[in-house]
């Protein structure tokens, strides 16, 4: 139940459009019937995964936003004696997708659950769109996919994949994604009735990573959704979370502890150190989009691998005091 109110707290969808595809006039969320835009493909069955049928020009998404989408300025965070957070310091741009990397018990959940107003900061501030966390969750600007799917056991998989468009209808916006065009993206519209029992644990995923799109929000926050999947399954899934965000230019903060599942899906990595957790390096990936797979067997793929393993042992021998500041 506790699973169930964490991600149906920050239920959302967009107001509005900000991404960069509009500025050409085609806005691949508006525009589209469904909320899909030309997304295609998928290798989750039988079917190869590849990119949107969209050019995407900078190797860094965002990289032309001048409008800072997630803003942390200075937070930190006590329970009782432990300190979890030092003063971290941090600006997402719009479209960007921002992996948070760092030892276990360094602050990672911590700090995404605090950026989605779940938790609250001991001392800083946390603004989305120049509003507080809290705004934004209750206007639906921002998804949250957890750890565990939590669907709902006694709905089925299109129900479920719905149950956050009809939680709180009033903050919706007029247009929202088709749910059914999402599941037949994620190969599930054979099982649109079946219930959550029924489903692999690979299948739970992709309902609740569709449950969070179905909201056409513009921020995705992701805390490990595919960290108890098997290594092939996992692989897909990275495959298909950055075809369906490329086209949409969602703006994703992503919480992971796999190097290469940071590497393909993001724009910058920051790493964090032991706890307390600081930031103690943040690395541009500097790789071309739209991401296909064969990415992966590049030896630019392999050097961003490296580096973030370096940077990950040295955070994780250090503790985290004073400051620390995320470069735009």
């Amino acid at each position: 139940m506790y699973a169930f109110q964490h991600w149906l707290e920050v239920a959302s969808t967009h107001s509005g459009c900000s991404h960069r595809a509009c500025a050409g006039g085609t806005c691949y969320r508006c525009t589209s019937p469904n909320g899909l835009g030309n997304v295609t493909g998928g290798r989750l069955g039988s079917q190869p995964v590849r990119s949107a049928d969209v050019t995407v020009d900078a190797t860094k998404r965002g990289a032309d936003q001048p409008l800072a989408a997630i803003e942390i300025r200075g937070v930190t965070k006590r329970f009782g004696d432990v300190a979890a957070l030092t003063p971290v310091d941090l600006t997402i741009r719009q479209g960007q997708v921002v992996t948070i990397l760092g030892p276990s018990g360094c602050g990672k959940t911590t700090l995404l659950r605090i950026v989605a107003g779940l938790e609250a900061s001991t001392s800083g501030s946390v603004t989305i769109d120049s509003n507080d966390s809290h705004t934004a969750r209750r206007r639906k600007r921002v998804g949250f996919v957890p750890q565990a799917p939590a669907l709902l056991p006694w709905r089925t998989v299109e129900a479920n994949a719905r149950l956050l468009q009809d939680v709180n209808r009033y903050a919706n916006s007029g247009r929202l994604p088709d749910v059914l065009a999402l599941l037949e993206r994620v190969g599930l519209t054979s099982f649109r009735d079946a219930y959550p029992h029924e489903l692999s644990g690979g299948m739970q995923q992709r309902v609740a990573l569709v449950r969070a799109f179905a909201l056409g929000a513009p921020y995705l926050l992701m805390d490990e959704p595919f960290a108890a999947l098997d290594e092939i399954t996992r692989a897909d899934m990275r495959y298909l979370l950055a075809a369906l965000c490329e086209p949409l230019n969602t703006t994703v903060m992503f919480v992971t502890h796999s190097l290469p599942e940071a590497v393909f899906i993001s724009d910058r990595v920051v790493v964090l150190s032991s706890r307390p957790g600081r930031v103690v390096d943040i690395v541009d990936v500097e790789l071309p989009h739209p991401r296909l797979p064969e990415l992966e067997d590049t030896p630019e793929f392999f050097s961003l691998i490296t580096k973030l393993r370096h940077a990950l042992i040295a955070g994780a021998g250090e503790q985290g005091t004073g400051n620390a500041e995320g470069r735009p």
